[in-house]
């Protein structure tokens, strides 16, 4: 699949957790849909009104829920707030302390009563004992941390809910999808959004939505009411498009063994910069973890390695670098011999 993105012959490509390249197939299927548009004009809109049911169908598939649980979003920050705005103003919310801003920042343009825990080694305990403490409504969480890459565990999430089911559970998969296989009907999660432009290789302006019976109930909704206020006016006919070509392709491509070369890269990799003593001190406590890895690392080495073709970015005190399915283990060395 390499030779599908050509950025990856110009660099040592470890920048997925900020932008996932387009691939080749991508692009020319993008340029189809112009072309149609350019020929058709308002034909091209009713055919893509036509499309959007079989588009939801196949990306509802990819994630394991029912076309009536899942929406095509335009990415996570705008695809939240419409559900979000249902919520009961008098909600209490947990939420962790430096979470994604989009994420946080969603809840706290709301009147909800909000509360946080700290992220640590030990977040999904901490979770846990606070809910313990005070009855909660929501519980609100990105699965994969952007700035750490740290993952919070699937299993503390499924005894949350079986200790607390009426408690509504949304999680920010931005940093998540693609990386894992995923069933949101076996999910302990209510309401999971994000966008599709990084590890899913969407583009721009995809993302995805998948909704809980719970969640309609609790907020006095159903499933045509989201859909028609997402799909008021127009939608993004590019981008529902592009999500549902996505995952097709990652299907066709062999998804299960991509998890598999993915995950046994980010556990050389983890392993390698253990040794070198540069991870953050609270993901050498865990057993598991993302494909994102915050490094000891400042401007100047930043720039370094910008400079030596490394594609990354600084995050918080660090530098972040991610690996997906098309890195290589001998791309992974160059980058540990930069170091």
């Amino acid at each position: 699949m390499r030779q599908f993105f050509p950025v990856l012959e110009q660099s040592i490509y470890l920048n997925t957790a900020y932008v996932g390249p387009l691939s080749r197939p991508l692009l020319e299927y993008r340029k189809t849909l112009e072309q149609d548009y350019f020929e058709k004009a308002d034909l091209f809109k009713i055919e893509a009104y036509d499309q959007l049911q079989n588009n939801t169908q196949t990306v509802a598939d990819f994630l394991g829920a029912s076309i009536s649980q899942t929406y095509l979003v335009s990415n996570f920050t705008t695809g939240i707030r419409y559900f979000l705005q249902q919520l009961p103003p008098t909600s209490k919310v947990l939420l962790l302390k430096e979470d994604y801003p989009s994420l946080v920042d969603a809840f706290s343009e709301n009147v909800f009563d909000i509360d946080y825990v700290a992220i640590d080694a030990h977040v999904e305990a901490n979770v846990q004992e606070r809910l313990g403490q005070k009855n909660y409504d929501v519980l609100a969480l990105s699965m994969v941390q952007y700035t750490s890459g740290l993952l919070f565990d699937m299993e503390a999430l499924r005894a949350i809910k079986k200790a607390h089911p009426e408690l509504l559970i949304i999680v920010d998969a931005t940093q998540w999808m693609g990386t894992v296989a995923f069933s949101f009907r076996n999910a302990p999660i209510d309401l999971v959004v994000g966008s599709g432009y990084k590890w899913l290789l969407a583009g721009f302006n995809s993302g995805f939505a998948c909704v809980s019976s719970l969640f309609f109930e609790k907020t006095k909704t159903d499933y045509n009411y989201f859909w028609d206020k997402i799909y008021a006016g127009h939608f993004n006919f590019l981008g529902t498009a592009s999500i549902a070509f996505a995952v097709n392709q990652l299907q066709q491509w062999g998804f299960s063994e991509l998890l598999k070369q993915k995950d046994q890269l980010a556990l050389y990799l983890k392993d390698q910069l253990q040794k070198r003593a540069v991870l953050l001190p609270l993901i050498k406590e865990r057993t598991h973890h993302s494909s994102i890895f915050n490094i000891r690392g400042n401007q100047n080495d930043f720039d370094a390695l910008q400079a030596h073709g490394v594609r990354c970015s600084l995050r918080g005190n660090g530098i972040r670098v991610s690996v997906h399915y098309y890195n290589t283990k001998e791309e992974v060395d160059r980058f540990l011999e930069l170091l």
